[in-house]
């Protein structure tokens, strides 16, 4: 073991006792009604039956991935067997692999093969693009082909987008993209569609209801349109944690699916603590008040924060709070390192945020729910989310985001005046024995 390394697990010694007191006092506040600590998960690994190209096994060392988890070798196995798989696991543990994999495999063995990942935000395609990127170059340094990847949604300019359609092996896109041009222009993607081996939903939990239905008619699409031009794509659906994942994936795509489901990643110990907001004389729950009280008291910790807010005002009325609760302390130094963060934003005031709480220039963000799903933003300490989301799944999703590796984390839910919040904050034991929602969607649009 290196000095370095020796040093990193000191500092990771450190925070983890840190985090862990400052657990307890929050725990301990007048205005906390529940603590439950979630503990920590060892990593289970398991190994692919198919043999991997020279090229591949070279590029996943390249990348540093000496081992598979479970979830990701059976992921893995089943696509390239030419199964449609859902995957459906914790926030952070590595589903990107499972389609990335048996992509990298196809594309190495035929270069002449596409493949296509649908995501419902332009920012998580942005962010999964430079994963995309950087595995593709790894198979090219390791002797592979060379490979383009391209987003291609409403920030793409016009200029580039003959290009990406002639050139790019790897288009990730968004349902609205993939509506008004891939399917609906398909003619102009004729050599794209005619050779795609892979279609990737990402974050497909987030297509229920309505959206849901939506999403099947066009998933649809894909499926008839591929097969006029001659292909016959295996789908991967990527999802949090929902009650049946291979259920709803072939709602969604019109094909059966297995589910993967079993969590091989590692987590460290988290503390999920239920606090009750105090009302106003006038008997008003100011939920957005109080959560940045917390936010501003983490950040004045050191504790890299996201906070979760219901609405897009909420998310800017609370970050502002907060700075301002960090100026009037003094710390001027931190309110300026605390923003508001949503999805209409432009891309490059999103980019800079993102790349700010990554790399520690910026303390803490307030975001809508755009950042519940897979954007890469570093490891967190803590998420605040103010308010129950409306969801036992959606709530687990958000606190997963907090966590480094195997380091301890901290998740606050700030209960507000709702009749669901006033439920959890008498009988917060029913939050943690309740099973995770069905995601549910009928695209038959049968009366039920």
């Amino acid at each position: 073991m290196t000095a370095d390394s020796l040093r990193a697990d000191a500092a990771d010694v450190d925070a983890d006792v840190k985090i862990s007191a400052l657990a307890d006092i929050l725990a301990g506040l007048g205005e906390s009604v529940h603590s439950e600590t979630v503990p920590a998960r060892s990593a289970r690994y398991g190994a692919l039956q198919t043999p991997l190209s020279p090229p591949v096994r070279a590029a996943l060392a390249a990348l540093g991935v000496e081992r598979l988890y479970s979830h990701q070798s059976e992921a893995a196995d089943a696509l390239l067997s030419g199964r449609n798989v859902s995957v459906s696991t914790a926030t952070a543990s590595g589903k990107s692999l499972c389609y990335q994999l048996p992509a990298l495999e196809w594309l190495a063995r035929d270069p002449g093969s596409t493949a296509l990942c649908v995501f419902p935000t332009k920012a998580l395609a942005e962010d999964q693009l430079r994963s995309m990127r950087r595995t593709l170059a790894a198979l090219s340094d390791a002797g592979g082909p060379d490979l383009i990847a391209e987003k291609y949604d409403g920030d793409t300019p016009k200029s580039d987008r003959p290009r990406i359609r002639r050139e790019a092996s790897v288009v990730l896109t968004t349902p609205d993209m993939l509506h008004l041009s891939l399917l609906s222009q398909n003619g102009a993607w004729r050599d794209f569609l005619s050779r795609l081996r892979l279609a990737v939903i990402d974050e497909s939990h987030h297509y229920r209801g309505a959206m849901g239905n939506h999403m099947s008619l066009l998933m649809r699409r894909l499926r008839r349109v591929c097969a006029h031009w001659g292909a016959s794509p295996v789908f991967a659906a990527a999802s949090a944690t929902v009650a049946n994942p291979a259920e709803h994936a072939a709602r969604l795509c019109g094909v059966p699916f297995d589910a993967v489901d079993r969590d091989g990643s590692p987590s460290g110990e988290r503390r999920f603590i239920f606090l009750e907001s105090e009302p106003s004389p006038n008997g008003t729950y100011n939920i957005a008040q109080q959560s940045a009280i917390l936010t501003a008291m983490l950040v004045k910790e050191g504790i890299k924060t996201l906070t979760f807010c219901r609405t897009i005002n909420m998310a800017e009325r609370l970050a502002n709070i907060a700075s301002d609760i960090l100026a009037r302390g003094g710390r001027w130094d931190l309110a300026e390192r605390v923003r508001a963060y949503r999805g209409s934003y432009g891309a490059e005031y999103r980019r800079e945020a993102e790349r700010g709480i990554a790399d520690g220039s910026l303390r803490a963000l307030a975001a809508t729910n755009a950042l519940e799903m897979g954007v890469d933003i570093g490891g967190l300490d803590a998420v605040v989310i103010a308010g129950y989301p409306g969801a036992v799944a959606s709530a687990w999703q958000q606190a997963g985001r907090a966590g480094r590796g195997r380091g301890a984390s901290i998740a606050l839910l700030m209960l507000g005046g709702g009749p669901i919040d006033r439920y959890f904050a008498r009988h917060p034991k029913a939050f943690f024995q309740s099973p995770v929602e069905t995601a549910n969607l009928n695209p038959e649009m049968k009366r039920r």
